[in-house]
């Protein structure tokens, strides 16, 4: 701990570094030392402004989170620097509150889209809060031009049977051909959860959808039955 303390204050950036990936692993090694890491990560966190290191030191509180750090993450949401912003992403769902998910709403929009992807999935997957405003900002990625943020927006959406996932999904399904959804991991998770979604609501709107994975033989021929037999017994009660 004395030699990370010693880099941490050192002139030269990869000795902070350095030092910042060593106290981000404490509490995997020895938790009893994760107190005295947060002790010196804090006053490291406030007073860096070199961006590599600013983001190993985020890093280190998505490792290690502590309420203290929240103010001085939440501080940095606007950093110029996009892997400030990614770390940010990376490390805010680790945190509460109102102010935690206002940021990763920006970070949904940002204009890196890799800081886009992770603070989606953070938002739709790591968060269990189910908001409107969460819901609105998800189905704001259903149009996102990288195929990724699109699939943790629909992931996101299914998890809170949000409909809005089912005719973006069947969009995806008739623009892709069958390699590529082959090649495309997160849309077979969206297919599960989308499927999920509609047996939980047994909501008719689902059916197209329900009907295309059906006819492409994308999933679980029973489960899939189930699913568009609930769906299809509300419609006929309507």
């Amino acid at each position: 701990m004395g030699a990370a303390a010693e880099l941490l204050g050192s002139r030269q950036v990869a000795d902070r570094i350095l030092a910042a990936d060593i106290l981000a692993q404490v509490r995997f090694g020895d938790e009893r030392q994760e107190a005295r890491a947060v002790a010196l990560l804090l006053p490291a966190l406030e007073r860096e402004r070199e961006p590599e290191v600013l983001a190993c030191l985020i890093y280190a509180f998505g490792h290690t989170p502590d309420e203290r750090a929240g103010p001085l993450l939440l501080a940095l949401q606007n950093h110029p620097s996009g892997n400030v912003r990614f770390a940010l992403a990376y490390a805010l769902p680790m945190y509460e509150g109102s102010a935690t998910v206002s940021a990763l709403i920006r970070l949904s929009s940002d204009p890196d889209e890799d800081v886009r992807d992770w603070a989606t999935f953070g938002l739709g997957s790591q968060i269990e809060r189910d908001t409107r405003e969460i819901r609105e900002a998800l189905a704001a990625r259903l149009s996102d031009p990288h195929e990724d943020v699109r699939a943790e927006a629909m992931i996101g959406l299914a998890k809170r049977n949000d409909a809005r996932v089912a005719p973006a999904l069947l969009q995806e399904l008739q623009s892709h051909a069958s390699e590529a959804r082959d090649q495309w991991p997160l849309l077979r998770d969206a297919i599960a959860e989308a499927v999920a979604a509609a047996s939980r609501t047994s909501d008719p709107s689902w059916l197209p959808l329900l009907a295309k994975l059906q006819e492409l033989e994308l999933f679980d021929a029973a489960q899939l039955e189930a699913a568009i037999t609930r769906c299809a017994g509300r419609h006929q009660e309507g």
